[in-house]
């Protein structure tokens, strides 16, 4: 406990402070009231944990992907805080986490270029020490607007194998490659965490991962099933292919069921059932994995707070606030009404 508390003392002190900056409820609320994206700009001007990314941003000129961009740059610029304040242990947890974000932003592009936008990534948004993280050429990427210009930009990078078989194979699908992209990163990431973690922090740290990649694939079955018609086959090749709590023979029933209402009766075996008969799957599915996923962190967190823990919460937390400032983004931009707006982000 001691050595614990010697070594996470400043960081989590750095950690409880931006903690603080976050967005509370009062201040969705306030989002929830925007009426024009030139108005959620300027809100977040003057937002202090975002005052620094968006101080050059021109409300007049900024498209959606401009906007994801300096937010994803304030959450980049958070990491390098941490970073800062971490040890060379916690350093690398904090570089081998960094290929999440590094994944993010090459499906941002992707999309970027299959939605022929032609927007010109800044760059020089991004923290030096975050761009010295990332293992490709992140500015010959982003300057990148046809897919054959892309592969040639990362030829040299672990990337090219994976997207480039599919290519081969004839795949034009942004979803294939970004799924491609989802299931590399969760290989790597149930293997490193067994090379970078020791005691309780892999335990805590094997947990919360554990935890994410059952719930996305439970959630991949359930729209599966729902919303797209997938057929069987498709749907055990999008899997990833980690088992933690939902054994791979769960995992078959699910996948087999005939229907969402058969999945859900197959779910009432599932070792999530009790958070599942809280929540309503046919009306937010996405509810099921935000409430256990902010659950067993915080907990994790309580119990640890001195430790890996209270660093991957800080980050979650951060990456929750910029998904539901992108879902008001997206609700100020079809007009929806403030309670509309707030049913959906808070």
């Amino acid at each position: 406990m001691l050595r614990d508390l010697l070594s996470y003392g400043s960081i989590t002190t750095k950690i409880k402070s931006m903690k603080s900056r976050l967005i509370k409820t009062e201040g969705y609320y306030e989002i929830s009231a925007l009426s024009s994206v030139g108005e959620f700009i300027n809100y977040l001007k003057n937002y202090p944990s975002y005052e620094a990314a968006f101080k050059n941003a021109d409300e007049n000129r900024m498209h959606r992907g401009d906007i994801e961009l300096y937010l994803h740059a304030s959450l980049f610029h958070d990491y390098v805080k941490i970073y800062t304040f971490a040890t060379p242990k916690q350093r690398e947890f904090l570089k081998f986490y960094s290929k999440r974000y590094e994944i993010d932003l090459i499906k941002g592009l992707l999309r970027q270029i299959f939605d022929h936008r032609g927007i010109a990534y800044d760059m020089s948004l991004f923290p030096e020490r975050f761009k010295k993280e990332i293992s490709i050429n992140i500015e010959a990427v982003a300057a990148c607007r046809s897919l054959d210009e892309f592969f040639q930009a990362i030829k040299d990078s672990e990337y090219f194998p994976i997207l480039n078989t599919l290519r081969e194979v004839g795949v034009q699908s942004l979803f294939d490659y970004e799924l491609a992209l989802d299931i590399h990163f969760y290989k790597y990431l149930w293997k490193m965490k067994d090379k970078v973690l020791k005691k309780h922090e892999l335990v805590t740290i094997t947990k919360i991962f554990g935890y994410e990649i059952d719930l996305l694939n439970i959630l991949w079955i359930y729209r599966s099933k729902r919303y797209y018609q997938v057929d069987t086959a498709s749907i055990y090749k999008n899997l990833i292919p980690i088992t933690y709590k939902t054994k791979a023979s769960m995992l078959s029933e699910l996948v087999e069921s005939g229907s969402s209402d058969d999945f859900l009766k197959h779910m009432e075996r599932s070792y999530y059932i009790k958070v599942i008969k809280r929540i309503d799957l046919s009306k937010d599915p996405e509810r099921l994995y935000i409430t256990i996923m902010e659950d067993v962190q915080r907990k994790a967190a309580r119990e640890y707070p001195y430790s890996i823990a209270s660093i991957h919460y800080y980050l979650y937390l951060k990456g929750l606030e910029l998904n539901k400032l992108t879902t008001a983004l997206e609700c100020i931009r079809y007009g929806l009404n403030p309670t509309e707006i707030a049913e959906y982000i808070i």
